[in-house]
Formats: structure tokens, sequence, C-alpha cells
């Protein structure tokens, strides 16, 4: 089978959307299929049966930069032929579309909750009529595309606000790299990390993992951190990503902080930073699915999430982790940290958790992601087999 893979940027250095991307065409080159990646940008060494077509796009401002990926692609389409099309991008017309990234027009509402405020900023940020614009055609009842979200939230979402029809959307929780994200292999550099960031061996160690620090929650985490006053052995955090620290400096230092918080920047071997850890923190404004929640699972950590990020469906509170109901509630997240004054809480919980982490693995994701590919070729098939010639001879002939 031909497949066309279309994403923005074909590369492991960003974060969950393209480490999928990467994955799913890797398995679907093992397993025999011609993989083909419309991407504007590839950092992946290529591999057999893996060919990059470049694609053309505008860098900024950001709406250019969304609608001329999706006019470079359509017009590419038009001139070259696959038996399956999947886009992770906003793109129009495909086979499938994942719903892996913000589903923007839900983003917008939780970005501005105040209906007069998100009006205006509607009205003069061209991003916002780009996204919803191309998020419209895609998710039409007479587009296409079979619907694939990486979670029931996702798949909620994408019928209360485009009507899209129940049976046109497959529910695929994401994967993860077992072989990479265990709990052994986390645990051999704990010590390692821990000194390398001056953290006390007994002290428990917070994790928060993140590019967007703003909409991830880092400032409730620090808030809830500030709230615990009481506690003999209080924690530490590591905070690794791309982010503004000096954003956070005037938080840390009212709630005294200074010595109990770690900027670690972007690190390549994230599982290190797992494995160093007590428990993952990760209070989200929004996420589908976020990856790092099922990767600090599979390294045995406990995750404690919001119930705005799909991610969440795999959680079962007290025993693999907590959901807060608001991302914004420190004083609930403080008193969930207090546990872990208990060191046997938390290991038992990460325990727990890199056994719900074992039934998701990328193979399995891959594996329910080609089923829907098999049944769009089918359909594809039968179509065609179906239909007619353009011209039948004229009777009188």
């Amino acid at each position: 089978m031909k497949i066309a893979i279309v994403i923005k940027d074909y590369t492991l250095d960003r974060g969950g959307l393209e480490r999928y991307g990467v994955q799913l065409s890797r398995f679907l080159a093992r397993e025999g299929c011609d993989v083909h990646i419309l991407a504007n940008r590839c950092t992946v060494s290529s591999e057999e049966s893996i060919t990059w077509h470049p694609i053309p796009m505008w860098k900024k401002p950001a709406w250019l930069k969304v609608m001329s990926f999706a006019r470079s692609i359509r017009r590419y389409l038009q001139n070259h032929s696959f038996d399956i099309v999947y886009s992770l991008s906003l793109t129009y017309p495909t086979d499938a579309f994942r719903i892996g990234d913000l589903l923007f027009r839900h983003w917008w509402i939780v970005r501005f909750p105040n209906p007069i405020l998100r009006l205006g900023y509607s009205l003069v940020r061209h991003v916002y009529w780009a996204n919803t614009y191309l998020e419209k055609q895609i998710m039409a009842d007479d587009s296409p595309a079979v619907i694939i979200a990486n979670s029931h939230l996702g798949k909620k979402q994408a019928q209360s606000y485009y009507g899209v029809r129940s049976e046109r959307v497959h529910v695929i929780h994401n994967g993860v790299d077992l072989e990479r994200f265990n709990v052994e292999q986390a645990r051999r550099r704990r010590d390692e990390i821990r000194s390398r960031w001056n953290i006390p061996p007994a002290s428990p160690l917070l994790l928060f993992v993140a590019n967007d620090w703003q909409r991830k929650g880092l400032i409730t985490v620090l808030q809830a951190m500030g709230e615990m006053k009481s506690l003999d052995n209080p924690p530490h955090l590591l905070v690794a990503g791309k982010g503004k620290p000096q954003k956070y400096q005037k938080c840390i230092q009212d709630y005294n902080l200074q010595n109990r918080v770690h900027f670690a920047g972007r690190v390549s071997i994230i599982e290190a930073c797992y494995g160093a850890a007590d428990l993952f923190v990760f209070p989200t404004l929004y996420d589908p699915f976020a990856n790092v929640c099922l990767e600090a699972m599979a390294c045995g950590l406990p995750v404690i999430t919001t119930m705005e990020n799909g991610f969440s469906e795999l959680i079962e509170p007290g025993r693999n982790g907590f959901i807060l109901q608001n991302s914004a509630d420190f004083r609930q997240l403080a008193k969930w940290l207090e546990l872990g004054d208990d060191p046997a809480f938390w290991k038992t919980m990460g325990l727990r958790a890199a056994e719900t982490a074992q039934d998701h693995s990328y193979q399995r994701t891959a594996k329910e992601t080609m089923a829907v590919f098999d049944e769009i070729h089918r359909r594809k098939t039968r179509l065609n087999s179906l239909s007619l010639p353009d011209a039948y001879p004229s009777p009188l002939c």
C-alpha cells in the first residue's frame, strides 16, 4: 500500500505529534508499506521504503504559514497518487485526518474565556480564521476524511463544534515506545540527574516537561509548591523543555522556592529525567492527549493532570494518578503533592502507572491505525470497481 503522511515537521526534536508521525511511518515501512512523507522540514535520516517530499510554505506570519502549507499540499496531491493520504496537519482533502494537535476553535475559548475579549482577538488575529477555516473544511459532512481522534475528548469536541457524525470518528489513544520508556531504562541515571541539579537523594522530585509552559500549567505547579508549608521534606521540581525561566522568577521568589526549582532546558535523553523523578505534574489548560504523560507512566511515574487533557482517560484516580477538575486549582494539587511525604505511596502508584502504560504501546496504536487504513482502502477499491465509464457508445452508432 502506498501511503502519504502529511505533517509540517518530520522530526524527533519537537513534540508528541512529530514523534508520533515518525514512529508511525517506521512501523508502516516495516509492515511493507511504501511510505511517503509530505513535509516542509525533515530532520530524520531517511530509511528504506520512506521517501520525503519537500513541501514549500511561508514561515511567517502564522496564518500564512498555516494556509500556504495546506495550499501546497492540495496542489501536490493533484499531481501525485497515493492509496491513502493521512494528514497530521490542517489540510484537505485527505482520506484520514488525525486530531492530535489543538482543536483551534476549542483552544480559542480556553485561551480567551471572556467572550468579548475573545471576539476582539478573533477580529484582529488572522491565525484564528485560518485555523478554524481549515478545521471546518476537514470536518464538513461532504469531506471524505475519516477522523482519527487520540482521545474521546477529541471526538466529543469534533462533534460539539463541527457536528461530526459519531460513526465517522475513530478513537485511537496514543502509544509509547516501551523499549525506550520503561522503569528499568529510566532508573539507570537517577542518581546522575539528581546530582547534576543538586537534588538530595531523599527529596521527593516533581517533574514537569513541556515546550509551552503557560498552557501546560507551570504556574499552577509553583503555586502548589508555595502552598506546602508544613512538610519536613518538601519536594523539588525539575522543569524540562523550551521556555523562559525569567517569567517565573518572581513567583519562585515570592514562594521562596529558589533552591527547589531547577530548569533543565531541552533534554535529549528525557527518560533519564523521568527516572530521577517520583511524580509527573501536568496541570494543562488543554491537550487532546499529552504524550509526555504516557511516557512518564511507562517510566513508573504516577501522573497528575487535568480533565482537559485527553490522557486523563487512562487515569484511575488514587491508583495511578489524579485528575484536576480545574487547571488553576493549586490548592487541590498541593493536597495531593503532600501525599508524597510518604515515598512508598508514590512508588506503589508508579508501579500501577507502568502497568497501565504496558497496554498502550505505539505498535498497538499503529496497528489500530493501519486497520482504519485497510478499511478506507477497501471502501475506495469497492467504489472504484462500481464506478461506470464516463461515456457510453450511442445506440445509433
